[in-house]
C-alpha cells in the first residue's frame, strides 16, 4: 500500500458516490467529527491517481475540509474509471446510508460494462438488477398523449396513399435498451411471426383487447344522422374469417392463444381479455382448452353508456383475469389497491364517438402492469391497434411485444410513440422514415373528432382505436 500526503486541493470527492453526504449538525457526521478529534485519521482516505478523483472516505473527507485541514495522508491506487467506481460500491457497501437513486445509476452503469466483474462491487447481479428496477419504477415519465388524435392521424396517414410500414417489418421503439418496445408487423396466429418478436424472451403479462367477433361491418350500430358514412366501416376481412361464423371465432381465439403460450408468455404470466359479452361462453371455453381458467372477471365501468339498439345501454366491458392452471402470476406486494370495478371515463359527453367504438383508455392496462410488472418486464399484445399498450408501458417504463396485422397501424403506432416519447426516443432513421411527408402536414391535419377520455383518479388519457386487427361491435359494445 502507498501511503502519501496530499493537498486538500487535489482531492475531487467522486460526483457518482452513492452514499447520502452528511453536513454539519447531522447526528452522524457529529459522531465522527468527535472520533477525528479523539483518535485522528486512523483509517487513510483512498485516492486515484488516474483520475484525482476520492475513491473511500468522502464522510472524513466532508469533517476534515469542515475542520479546516490543509494536507491529508491517502492510500494511492492507480486504476481505470470503471474500476474505481467498482471499489467505490465495494468500500461503501460496508456502511453508511445509501443514495438510492446515485446507487441505482451506478450499478446500472457498471453492469453494462461486459469487461467488468460485478462481483468485485459486492453486489450480485441479482440484486443489482433489483436496485435498478426500483429506481426505474420511482421514475416519472412526463410524455403526454391526451392530444394525439388517432382518427385525424388515420386520415393524414391515408392521404399519403402508401404506407412505410410493410408486412414483416419488427420495429424497435426505444433508445434504451432495458426499456425498449418491438413491434412486429404481421399475424398472432402464426407461429413463426411471435418466434421472432419474442426470440427466447417470455412476457409475464398477457393482457390483449382482441376482435370482439360481432358484427364488424358495423351496420347494427345506430349512428346519429349527422355521422358520416365511413362510421360503419367494413373490418370483416382481417385474418380472413366471416365475424359471425361463430366456428371460425373460436378458431381465431384458439390460434392467437396457443401461439401465445408456446411462443410468447411465461407459464406463469398473468392473463387479462377483454371480450364482448356474447363470446364470455366461448373465451372461457378456450381458456380452458388451453390449459388457463378465469380467476375473476373484471368490469370496466363507463362513465356513460354507448348509444345501441339493446334494450339497456351498455355502460361496462368485461375482462376476464386468469392464469394457467397451478401457474400463479406474481403480484407486486406495492400495487395499488384495485377491486373487480374499474370507473374509468370514456369519450367526453357530446362528442362524436371516435374510430373504433370500443376504445379503451391507458388505464386498462396500465393497472395489470402496475399488479404484476416491475420496470424493464414485458408484456405482450397480439392485437397491437393503435399502441394504447405499448404507450401504457412506455410511461411505466415496462417492455411491450406487439403485434399488428395492419401496416396502417402501425405507421399510426410508430407516429403516435413518437408524439408521446418524442423523435429523441427512436432511432434517427425512424422518426425520418415516418414523419408525414410535408406537402400533406401542411394544411391536412383535419380537426379531430376525438377528444383524450378522462379517468376520475389519474387524470386525461388517450382511447384506443383499433386497427382491422381489433375488436369493432355494432349491436354491443360488450
Amino acid at each position: 500500500m502507498k501511503l502519501l500526503r496530499l493537498s486538500i486541493n487535489r482531492i475531487n470527492p467522486a460526483p457518482y458516490n452513492p452514499r447520502k453526504a452528511l453536513a454539519p449538525g447531522d447526528p452522524e457526521f457529529e459522531k465522527l467529527r468527535r472520533s477525528i478529534s479523539e483518535f485522528g485519521l486512523v483509517e487513510p482516505l483512498i485516492w486515484n491517481k488516474r483520475t484525482g478523483n476520492l475513491v473511500g472516505g468522502h464522510q472524513r473527507f466532508a469533517v476534515l475540509m469542515a475542520e479546516g485541514a490543509k494536507t491529508v495522508e491517502v492510500s494511492v491506487v492507480d486504476l481505470p474509471l470503471e474500476k474505481e467506481k467498482a471499489l467505490n460500491l465495494a468500500l461503501n457497501k460496508i456502511q453508511g446510508e445509501w443514495d438510492q437513486d446515485k446507487l441505482a445509476a451506478l450499478l446500472d452503469e457498471l453492469t453494462k460494462e461486459s469487461s467488468l466483474d460485478l462481483d468485485l462491487t459486492g453486489f450480485a447481479q441479482v440484486e443489482a438488477d433489483a436496485i435498478i428496477a426500483e429506481f426505474l419504477d420511482r421514475q416519472s415519465f412526463n410524455g403526454n398523449d391526451s392530444d394525439f388524435k388517432v382518427d385525424a392521424e388515420l386520415e393524414r396517414i391515408r392521404k399519403v396513399g402508401k404506407t412505410v410500414t410493410k408486412p414483416g417489418d419488427l420495429i424497435v421503439l426505444g433508445n434504451d435498451p432495458r426499456l425498449q418496445h418491438v413491434l412486429l408487423c404481421g399475424d398472432c396466429t402464426k407461429p413463426a411471426d411471435v418466434q421472432r418478436l419474442m426470440g427466447d424472451d417470455r412476457a409475464i403479462l398477457f393482457a390483449t383487447d382482441p376482435p370482439y367477433l360481432v358484427d364488424y361491418d358495423g351496420t347494427n350500430h345506430p349512428g346519429k344522422k349527422r355521422a358520416p358514412a365511413k362510421k360503419n366501416k367494413d373490418w370483416s376481412g382481417s385474418y380472413g374469417l366471416t365475424w359471425d361464423d361463430a366456428k371460425a371465432n373460436a378458431d381465431l381465439y384458439q390460434r392467437f392463444i396457443a401461439t401465445a403460450v408456446e411462443h410468447a408468455i411465461a407459464t406463469n404470466a398473468a392473463w387479462y381479455c377483454w371480450h364482448a359479452s356474447r363470446r364470455q361462453a366461448m373465451l372461457e371455453a378456450e381458456w380452458k382448452a388451453a390449459g388457463a381458467f378465469v380467476h375473476q372477471q373484471i368490469i370496466w365501468a363507463k362513465n356513460r353508456p354507448i348509444l345501441t339498439r339493446s334494450h339497456y345501454g351498455w355502460q361496462h366491458e368485461p375482462c376476464f383475469y386468469g392464469w394457467l392452471e397451478g401457474k400463479r402470476p406474481p403480484r407486486n406486494k406495492d400495487a395499488p389497491n384495485a377491486s373487480s370495478v374499474w370507473q374509468i371515463d370514456t369519450i367526453a359527453r357530446g362528442e362524436d364517438r371516435p374510430d373504433h367504438p370500443t376504445p379503451k383508455p391507458l388505464e386498462v392496462f396500465e393497472i395489470p402492469m402496475l399488479q404484476h410488472t416491475r420496470a424493464g418486464e414485458i408484456c405482450y399484445e397480439p392485437f397491437a391497434g393503435s399502441g394504447t399498450q405499448i404507450i401504457a408501458a412506455q410511461k411505466l417504463k415496462r417492455r411491450c411485444r406487439a403485434i399488428e396485422i395492419s401496416p396502417v397501424y402501425c405507421d399510426l403506432i410508430v407516429r403516435r410513440f413518437i408524439a408521446f416519447a418524442g423523435r429523441a426516443a427512436v432511432a434517427p432513421e425512424i422518426a425520418r422514415k415516418y414523419a408525414i411527408p410535408q406537402s400533406v402536414a401542411e394544411g391536412s391535419h383535419p380537426r379531430g373528432r376525438e377528444k383524450p377520455s378522462t379517468v376520475r383518479e389519474a387524470g386525461s388519457h388517450q382511447s384506443d382505436k383499433k386497427s382491422p386487427s381489433d375488436r369493432s361491435s355494432g349491436k354491443e359494445a360488450a
